[in-house]
């Protein structure tokens, strides 16, 4: 008599598991490889568009296209375009504006600037009020890259011709903004898109001649998208007892000043000061007295906003205007009056980003640009600089 007994319920259940367990181990094997395979294609895209930018170098003089030009100017074929993980996109790239428009003479290192990366721009947007147009596919800020596309990292093409992954996105350039700061009176302006190094020893103004050397133990870091997706200076603590590194230089001479800067602490320490006079030390802005989560001005001794302290963490724009009769300054923080504080400014002195090393009163945070003034800025002119550093570093 033939038997006709079927499976166990066991049996099925086991068979089910085994099934599910071989599953579990072949799918991320399968997504892996199907993902190796969109790299790889994502790197021949590049380097494909890399090339035909090169032959259009050749035969304009040796100039790179313009951010306004560059896809229509290299003629390349739309499904080179086309990256497997963004299949929607019909243009899944985008091109370093840093480089845009230069003379392939002045990439100073083409095996380090990048041309092409996985991105995000991909719509651009029209001419406002304070930006001129941000053309689609073309990157602009950290942001515009698409850091984490393939397995958390991006693909790059550099000006050399090679191709690359990494999880860092590249040097920016920041938003073409309508307003710029002005220049008269401007003795130094200290920015940080013109830092190339990753541990700072020195940082020389790009307008003016004032020129700050590190002091003090500890790494003073550029944080490549650290403060609106721009580059800032990151100044780390050395060591428990208080040591820490600071940039210093001699102050641009004069007894009148409008001071500008961007910054953000991180919290922690006892006291936080982002740049002072010295010799005297009390004309200071941005201490943290003891709070590890706001942070407010001080100046000779006088708290200038008691009450109204800022929170940590968050990037702020710092204006001090000296009074035009002397011994007095007007505070500001993102444009808004925080009130006056009085002042001895000895000329020559210097100045002072971060804390003097060993004094236990250092400056755990990011500093974007320093903007001094030689002159007292009226409120529409220091409205100018605030809203540029607003726009630059997406502030309030």
């Amino acid at each position: 008599m033939q038997d006709k007994r079927g499976f166990t319920l066991i049996e099925l259940l086991v068979v089910i598991a085994i099934i599910a367990i071989l599953a579990a181990i072949l799918f991320p094997v399968f997504a892996k490889a199907r993902e190796k395979a969109r790299q790889t294609s994502c790197m021949n895209n590049q380097r494909q568009i890399t090339t035909s930018v090169m032959l259009y170098a050749q035969d304009h003089d040796e100039m790179l296209p313009d951010a306004a030009s560059m896809w229509g100017a290299i003629s390349i074929d739309k499904g080179v375009l086309k990256c497997q993980t963004k299949s929607r996109l019909a243009n899944a790239y985008v091109y370093n504006n840093q480089i845009a428009g230069l003379a392939l003479g002045k990439v100073t290192s083409p095996s380090s600037a990048v041309m092409t990366g996985d991105g995000t721009n991909v719509n651009g947007a029209t001419e406002t009020a304070d930006y001129k147009t941000v053309y689609p596919n073309v990157a602009y800020k950290s942001s515009d890259y698409d850091i984490s596309r393939h397995s958390g990292k991006a693909i790059f093409s550099y000006v050399d011709g090679h191709v690359d992954m990494s999880a860092t996105p590249p040097g920016v350039t920041g938003l073409p903004i309508k307003v710029q700061p002005p220049t008269a009176n401007l003795a130094a302006w200290l920015d940080t898109t013109t830092i190339s190094d990753a541990n700072i020893t020195a940082w020389s103004a790009s307008v003016g001649s004032l020129s700050m050397g590190k002091v003090g133990a500890g790494d003073i870091l550029l944080d490549t998208s650290g403060i609106g997706g721009m580059p800032s200076v990151k100044f780390t603590l050395a060591n428990s007892a208080g040591s820490s590194p600071s940039l210093q230089g001699s102050a641009p001479s004069g007894t009148k000043f409008t001071i500008f800067a961007v910054a953000k602490c991180l919290g922690g320490g006892t006291t936080n000061r982002v740049w002072t006079w010295q010799p005297s030390g009390q004309d200071h802005f941005i201490r943290n007295e003891g709070n590890t989560t706001t942070l407010r001005y001080y100046n000779n001794g006088d708290l200038i906003n008691n009450g109204s302290m800022v929170t940590a963490s968050t990037a702020y724009c710092y204006t001090a205007v000296e009074d035009s009769a002397g011994g007095a300054w007007a505070c500001y923080m993102n444009g808004a009056s925080k009130g006056t504080g009085n002042h001895t400014y000895t000329p020559g002195s210097t100045f002072v980003l971060s804390w003097p090393a060993n004094q236990g009163e250092y400056f755990n945070g990011e500093i974007g640009d320093v903007l001094i003034y030689t002159d007292t800025l009226d409120n529409t002119t220091r409205g100018i600089v605030e809203n540029y550093l607003r726009l630059k570093y997406s502030l309030w």
